[in-house]
């Protein structure tokens, strides 16, 4: 049972970590493509730099959003700081990969 329970804990941070890995690079690209805009409004047609800044406030505050729910510990629940290849959690102690 608790060698289950253990399996489980991994498999949901593995979850955890392929969502975290994906949205880094995503919000990395966003955030190049805004910048880019924001140097060139007019690439798309005539956008407000201040539209696009706002893109750019918007993505950086999904991205921390998104971290804040969804890297947590599967285990005591608590946040996993910037280590993405961790193997135990800080805060409890339990295996994660």
């Amino acid at each position: 049972m608790q060698h289950e329970a253990s399996q489980q804990i991994i498999r949901e941070f593995k979850l955890r970590q392929s969502r975290q890995l994906l949205a880094i690079p995503l919000t990395v690209l966003l955030m190049l493509f805004l910048a880019l805009l924001h140097k060139r409004p007019d690439l798309f047609g005539e956008l407000p730099r201040d539209m696009i800044t706002a893109g750019q406030l918007a993505v950086i505050a999904v991205f921390v959003v998104f971290s804040f729910v969804n890297w947590r510990c599967p285990a005591c629940g608590k946040f996993m700081g910037g280590d993405v290849f961790r193997i135990k959690c800080k805060k409890c102690g339990v295996r994660l990969g």
